[in-house]
Formats: C-alpha cells, sequence, structure tokens
C-alpha cells in the first residue's frame, strides 16, 4: 500500500478493479490465456471443448508452471494424445514459477507413455559436451540420458584465470582479435605473432560473452569500446523497461481513480511487454553479442566465453538464501553447450559488484570439469612501476 509518486491504493481492491475493467472490455491479459480455458473447461461438463483437441504437443515441457499444468491435464482427460518435448538438464526458470517435477513425473502422471531419447548432438565439440556432461550428472533430480557428440573432439575448454573483471574484458577482446585478425593499429602491427587457435575465418557475429548478471556488462563493454569491435547487449533493463513499468503503474492508478483525479499515461504497447530477453538478438546483426546464461538458451555460437567463473556468480549464491545449486548447475550447463567449436571460462581474482570488491575463487563447477577435457592458464598480475625518487639537483 503506497509507495513512490504519491501513490496510495490497496492491492486487492485495485486487482478488483481491473478485473472488472477487463469484462467490461470483454477483454483479457496474458495470464488469462491459461486461467479463463482452465475456469472454462472444469466447467465443460458436456465435454463440448475437451473433445476439440485430439492431437497435442508441448515444447518445453521442463519449463512449464503449475497453471499450464492443470490446463493440459484439462485438455487431456478425454484422451487426448500428448506429446511433450523437453530437457530436464535445461530447467532454468523456477524463478517464473517453472516447475521441473512436471517433467520428471510425466510418465507417471499420463500412463502408457512412450519415451523417446534423442541421444545424437550435432552442435558442440566432443570435449565440450564430454564435459557439460559430467558436470550436469552430479544432478540428482533429472532424468539421465547419454549424449553422443557426432561431432570431433576439438580443442580443450579454455579455463583462464584474470587479475580483476576489468582485465577480464581485455582477455576475451584479446582472443577475438586473435581470430578476426586484429583491429586496432596496434594488434595489425602484431599480426602473425598472436596465437591463433583455429584455421578458420571468423566474423564477429560468431562470438558471444555470457554472465550471470547483468551488472557484470559495463566492465567488459568499456574494455570493447577500447577495442572498437562491435557489440550488442541483449535484455539489458533500461529506461525502456522503466517506462513500462511507469506507464502500467499510471493506467492501474487510472483504473482506480476513473474520475480522473490525480496524474494518468496510457497503456504503453502490449506486444513488447510478451517478449522475453532472447527476442531482442538480432543474428544478422554483425557484432559481437553480450547476453546473460537465461538469454542465451536456445542460442549456438561458434566461440564462446562465460565470465564471472567465481563462486558467488556461478552458482549465483552472492547475497542470495537458499539458491537451488542444480538449477544454477543447469544454467551453467546450458551456457557450456551454446558453444559450437570453442569455449572459455574466465574467472577474476578481483571483481567489483553491487558497489563492493570481492575477492572470489574459481566457481566450484570447475573442479567438476574432467581433466581431459579443460586447460588451465593465468593472466599474471600488472606489476605497479615505483615511482623514481626525486633528487634535488646540484648548482654545478
Amino acid at each position: 500500500k503506497g509507495g513512490e509518486g504519491g501513490f496510495d491504493f490497496d492491492a486487492a481492491d485495485l486487482y478488483t478493479a481491473y478485473q472488472a475493467a477487463l469484462k467490461q472490455q470483454s477483454a483479457v491479459d496474458f495470464d488469462d490465456l491459461i486461467l479463463v480455458p482452465t475456469g472454462i473447461l472444469q466447467n465443460d461438463s458436456s465435454n463440448r471443448f475437451k473433445t476439440r483437441f485430439t492431437h497435442i504437443m508441448v515444447d518445453e515441457y521442463q519449463d512449464i508452471n503449475p497453471a499450464q499444468y492443470r490446463l493440459l491435464k484439462q485438455l487431456t482427460q478425454q484422451g487426448a494424445s500428448l506429446c511433450a518435448i523437453g530437457d530436464s538438464d535445461q530447467a532454468i526458470y523456477a524463478f517464473r514459477g517453472a516447475d521441473i517435477g512436471n517433467f520428471l513425473n510425466f510418465e507417471k502422471d499420463f500412463s502408457g507413455a512412450a519415451r523417446v531419447t534423442l541421444s545424437e548432438n550435432y552442435r558442440s565439440t566432443g570435449s565440450i559436451l564430454n564435459a557439460a556432461s559430467v558436470l550436469i550428472g552430479n544432478n540428482r533430480s533429472r532424468i539421465d540420458k547419454k549424449v553422443i557428440a557426432t561431432r570431433e573432439q576439438g580443442s580443450r575448454i579454455t579455463i583462464l584465470s584474470v587479475p580483476d573483471d576489468r582485465t577480464e574484458g581485455e582477455a576475451i577482446v584479446k582472443e577475438i582479435e586473435a581470430r578476426i585478425g586484429g583491429t586496432s593499429h596496434h594488434q595489425m602491427r602484431q599480426r602473425g605473432t598472436a596465437e591463433d587457435r583455429s584455421d578458420r575465418s571468423y566474423r564477429f557475429s560468431d562470438f558471444c560473452v555470457i554472465f550471470r548478471t547483468h551488472a557484470q556488462a559495463r566492465a567488459l563493454e568499456e574494455a570493447f569500446n577500447a577495442s572498437g569491435i562491435p557489440y550488442q547487449v541483449i535484455g539489458r533493463k533500461g529506461s525502456a523497461q522503466t517506462k513500462e513499468i511507469q506507464e502500467t503503474l499510471a493506467y492501474l492508478y487510472s483504473l482506480a481513480h476513473p474520475d480522473g483525479a490525480g496524474e494518468t499515461a496510457q497503456p504503453g504497447d502490449q506486444e513488447s511487454k510478451l517478449l522475453s530477453e532472447a527476442d531482442y538478438f538480432d543474428p544478422r546483426a554483425e557484432t559481437v553479442t553480450l547476453m546473460t546464461l537465461h538469454a542465451a538458451k536456445g542460442l549456438e555460437f561458434p566461440v564462446v566465453f562465460i565470465t564471472g567463473v567465481e563462486d558467488g556468480l556461478i552458482p549465483c549464491t552472492i547475497m542470495k538464501d537458499g539458491v537451488d545449486i542444480e538449477e544454477e548447475r543447469r544454467l551453467f550447463y546450458v551456457g557450456m553447450t551454446r558453444a559450437k567449436d570453442e569455449l572459455f571460462l574466465l574467472h577474476a581474482r578481483s571483481r567489483f559488484i553491487h558497489g563492493q570488491r570481492f575477492a572470489p575463487s574459481s566457481s566450484p563447477f570447475i573442479a567438476e570439469l574432467p581433466g581431459s577435457c579443460k586447460e588451465e592458464s593465468a593472466v599474471a598480475d600488472k606489476v605497479k612501476k615505483e615511482k623514481p625518487e626525486k633528487k634535488q639537483m646540484g648548482l654545478f
């Protein structure tokens, strides 16, 4: 009750007014697209709607929430066939209400179900896929499966320790420049001496930098701006999202005050509110992509850098209580398997985040990766040069 901007309203009264306004206009909001049909089916004594659909297919079944599950149960009561496609190892949306138990209990909930496992992976090299498979095998809440790489073994995963978050961005830029051929005058002069780990040519759009939180993006952007490498940051919370929140609050306030008292903004573009972070990704843009682990799901890139692979960020326990380590491991697994050819895991020995300076250790997930699939290296701390003492000059 109450809040910034002088608003003073009761949430329950506001919700009632909002629902009444929707009904008056014969409208529904996004959540109602699930709740309203569920209510209709519950009261469908003639089975008019329950028998309308005979074959139902649900993609990303591991991400459905309880409301969606109840709707599916209603739709399949009269014997409709249900095909669920998903992967328990990629269930990463518990914060949105998704329940992995719906996927794990599918064969119990729908008796007679047959399981078909797609065991061949055509994306990642053997080193990347094998390492990711060993990692995710440490989870208990999953459906066990063996995934086989159809590609070559490829180069091992690079585990890179860097002094701080600023150096982290510089190290990534250096690796990209080595593969592109150099973007700065200094790099162009050094061509032929930089290590080239691949005989293929790369474009900027072949690279993706992934992080756990948007707070990590700033230091990375500074490095890219200094290098001149073009980049796009996907899903950053900025003025557009803030404007939408303000418009929504103003609209709800106007519903509570139909007499026009107080200041009111019309509802914003409803379509834009349905977009996820990944919907803002433009694969045609010739830029390096910077995005969160959640936004990266479903995408793939030849070269992937996962930053902040440190205890506190991956798994993300910093300033949090009750973290689901298995979901954090699934999230890291999703990030690793975005890589097709090369994968870099970077961790800083010092990081400034959330207004504080930390000295984190590397993520415990790194220790879970098999030694045959990884190689570790480190960027040395910069040596501070001592200023020479000033001596008094003599007269002669």
